[in-house]
C-alpha cells in the first residue's frame, strides 16, 4: 500500500472522528443551552401561556366542585385572581430550579378560602352542625387539592434532578470532545502541506457534521410528530410541543449553516501572493 494511499485512509478516518466528535458536542450544547437550562424552560412556559392556563382551568374546577355545595355560585366564580395567581406559579417554578424544592405554598388560599367560608355563614346567620363542618373540612382539603394539582408543573422534582445530573457532567465531557476535537483537526491539518488536502477533508468533516444535526431532526420535525404526541390538558401540550420543536429547529438551523460552511471551504480558493 503507497504512502498516499496511507494518508487517505488515515485523512479519511480523522475527518470520521471529527464529524463524531463535533456532532456529539453540538448535542450535549444545545441540550445544556435549552431543554436543561431552567432559564429556557420558564420561557416556554411563558409563551406557551402556561401559567394564565393553568388558572383558568383551576377556576373551572373550583366552581364546578362548589356547584353543590350550597353555597352561592358567585361565591366561587373565578375565585383564584389571574393576577395574584400568575406570581405565585412564578415565584414557585424560579424557587423550585433555584433551590430544589418543589412545594407550592398554599398558605394564603387556605386563609382566603376560610375567611370567605366564615364571612359568608356569618353574614347569612347559618349555624352548622358537625356533619356540615365536615362536609366543608372536606371541600377545603378538595380544594386545596385542585390548587396544588393545576398550580403546579408536573414531575417538576423528576426534571430539576434531571437538568442537576446533566449539568454535573456536561462541563467534563464537553471538555474532552474539545480535546478530541482540537487533537484531531491538528493531526487532520498536518497530514497535508497544501492546502487543497486540508479543506477538501474539513469541509467532509463540516458537512458530514451538519447533515447529521439536520437529518433526523428535520424528518421529526416537518414529518409534524411531535404535534402528535398525546397529552392533557391543552396548555401542558403546547408547552411540551413548542418546546421540543424549538429544539429540533435549534439543530435543523445549525446543520443547515454548517453545510454552508463545508461547501464554502470546498469550493473557496485563496490566491497566493
Amino acid at each position: 500500500m503507497s504512502k498516499r494511499s496511507n494518508r487517505t485512509n488515515i485523512s479519511f478516518l480523522l475527518a470520521l472522528l471529527l464529524t463524531i466528535f463535533i456532532s456529539i458536542f453540538i448535542v450535549i450544547t444545545v441540550t445544556r443551552v435549552t431543554i436543561m437550562n431552567p432559564s429556557y424552560l420558564i420561557s416556554k412556559m411563558e409563551s406557551a401561556d402556561f401559567y394564565q392556563q393553568s388558572i383558568v382551568n383551576l377556576n373551572k374546577q373550583i366552581q364546578q366542585e362548589t356547584q353543590s355545595t350550597g353555597f352561592p355560585l358567585e361565591m366561587f366564580e373565578n375565585y383564584i385572581d389571574e393576577k395574584s395567581a400568575d406570581e405565585i406559579m412564578k415565584n414557585y417554578i424560579q424557587t423550585a430550579f433555584s433551590t430544589g424544592n418543589t412545594d407550592i405554598s398554599t398558605t394564603k388560599f387556605e386563609t382566603k378560602l376560610s375567611e370567605d367560608i366564615d364571612e359568608y355563614l356569618k353574614s347569612a346567620n347559618i349555624i352548622i352542625n358537625s356533619e356540615e363542618k365536615t362536609a366543608i373540612s372536606t371541600l377545603k382539603t378538595n380544594l386545596v387539592d385542585y390548587f396544588k394539582t393545576y398550580l403546579t408543573f408536573p414531575y417538576l422534582d423528576l426534571v430539576i434532578k434531571l437538568i442537576d445530573s446533566y449539568n454535573t457532567y456536561y462541563y467534563i465531557i464537553a471538555a474532552i470532545l474539545l480535546i478530541l476535537i482540537i487533537t484531531a483537526g491538528f493531526l487532520l491539518y498536518r497530514l497535508y502541506s497544501h492546502y487543497r488536502g486540508r479543506r477538501r477533508y474539513f469541509a467532509y468533516t463540516l458537512s458530514s457534521a451538519g447533515l447529521i444535526c439536520l437529518a433526523l431532526p428535520g424528518f421529526i420535525y416537518f414529518g409534524n410528530f411531535v404535534n402528535k404526541i398525546s397529552l392533557s390538558p391543552k396548555y401542558f401540550y403546547d408547552f411540551v410541543t413548542s418546546t421540543i420543536n424549538n429544539y429540533l429547529l435549534i439543530y435543523i438551523i445549525i446543520g443547515i449553516l454548517m453545510i454552508i460552511a463545508g461547501n464554502c471551504i470546498a469550493y473557496l480558493k485563496f490566491k497566493k501572493r
